[in-house]
C-alpha cells in the first residue's frame, strides 16, 4: 500500500508530514516540494520511474493529485486499489490569509519580492476561486463527491487526531 499525503500549503502539513517521516521513516518517503531537501519537484515528479518507488511506503508534498496520477506507477497503483490518500483541508480564507502572511514575512520565499507591498486583500484577489479543491482535484471533469470518495479529508482543526487514527487503524503504526 502506498500512502499519498497531498500538502495543501499553508494547511497544516508542516506538522502532519513529521507524522509520516516517525511512522515511516524518511527514506520510505518521497518527499516533493521545490526547496532544498525535496527528493524530486513536483514538476519532476511524473518522470520518477517505478523503481525508484522501491521500498517506498508515502510519497508527501506539495504534489496536486492530478500530478500524482501522471505518473505511471502511481497511477497504475491507484486504480489497481493500493493507494491510500489524506490531506488535511483548511478554511480557505483563513489559509489565504496564513499564505500572505507567511510570504511576505519569508524573505527567501520565490514569491516576496512579487506580493511585497501587496495588501492582503489585493493578494487574496489574485488567488483562484478555491486552491484545495483544484490541488485535490484528479481531473479537470472531478466534483468535490470526487474528492471525498477517493480519501480521507481532515479539517485543520482535527487533522493530527484523524491522522494519528489513520496510522493506528489502517497501517497498524502508533504515532508518539
Amino acid at each position: 500500500m502506498l500512502v499519498f499525503f497531498p500538502h495543501i500549503p499553508k494547511a497544516g502539513g508542516q506538522t502532519l508530514k513529521q507524522g509520516f517521516y516517525e511512522a515511516f521513516g524518511r527514506g520510505r518517503c518521497i518527499k516533493v516540494w521545490r526547496a532544498f531537501g525535496s527528493d524530486v519537484s513536483s514538476d519532476k515528479f511524473p518522470d520518477l520511474s517505478s523503481h525508484e518507488f522501491k521500498g517506498i511506503s508515502a510519497v508527501v508534498g506539495h504534489l496536486r493529485l492530478s500530478d500524482f496520477l501522471k505518473n505511471s506507477y502511481a497511477k497504475r497503483e491507484f486504480d489497481d486499489g493500493n493507494v491510500q490518500i489524506l490531506t488535511s483541508v483548511r478554511n480557505p480564507v483563513e489559509r489565504l490569509v496564513s499564505e500572505y502572511n507567511y510570504v511576505s514575512c519569508n524573505v527567501k520565499h520565490r514569491l516576496h519580492d512579487e506580493i511585497r507591498g501587496m495588501s492582503p486583500m489585493d493578494y487574496i484577489k489574485l488567488q483562484p476561486a478555491n486552491i484545495q479543491y483544484d490541488f485535490l482535484k484528479p481531473s479537470d471533469k472531478s466534483s468535490i463527491d470526487d474528492i471525498v470518495e477517493i480519501m480521507k479529508l481532515f479539517p485543520i482543526e482535527n487533522s493530527i487526531k484523524g491522522f494519528s487514527n489513520f496510522f493506528a487503524e489502517e497501517l497498524k503504526i502508533s504515532l508518539s
